[in-house]
């Protein structure tokens, strides 16, 4: 549904160190692909997605952002600067307790969720968990089932 919209639409391949793939890369045709350099050490490639995601969000000025995975550490900061125009897909993992919402990761994601304009779940049951860590996220939530 983004590649209708009128703009030039940008992906930030997250620092995960796995390469797109060619069927993916094309797949995304009619978007500019951004993909972070390998760095094998998780705290520098930590901070360089924190630097790198804010660089972008000053020089482009988005005027959407879809953040699929919540639980992205310090690039929430600056995404959570930019909320108001942040749409955010959570996955499960990224809000569960027993998964990746806990310690640190609880304080990145949770800022992000407050800060965002829309957060998307994928079930009911994703939604009371969301409720559950924090009830005025209830208005911005929105079941999206993508399959």
């Amino acid at each position: 549904m983004l590649e209708n919209l009128p703009y030039k639409k940008y992906i930030l391949h997250n620092a995960n160190n796995q390469s797109l793939s060619p069927q993916i890369l094309e797949s995304y045709a009619n978007f500019i692909i951004l993909e972070h350099p390998k760095i094998n050490s998780t705290t520098i490639r930590y901070f360089y997605s924190f630097f790198y995601t804010f660089y972008l969000l000053l020089t482009l000025n988005p005027k959407l952002i879809v953040v699929h995975w919540a639980s992205r550490l310090y690039q929430n900061i600056p995404l959570s600067l930019w909320g108001k125009r942040v749409i955010v897909h959570t996955m499960g993992g990224d809000i569960d307790k027993t998964q990746d919402y806990w310690g640190k990761k609880k304080f990145f994601v949770d800022r992000l969720l407050k800060a965002a304009r829309v957060i998307s779940v994928k079930s009911v049951f994703m939604q009371e968990m969301l409720q559950g860590h924090n009830s005025e996220l209830k208005d911005k939530i929105m079941l999206l089932s993508w399959g």
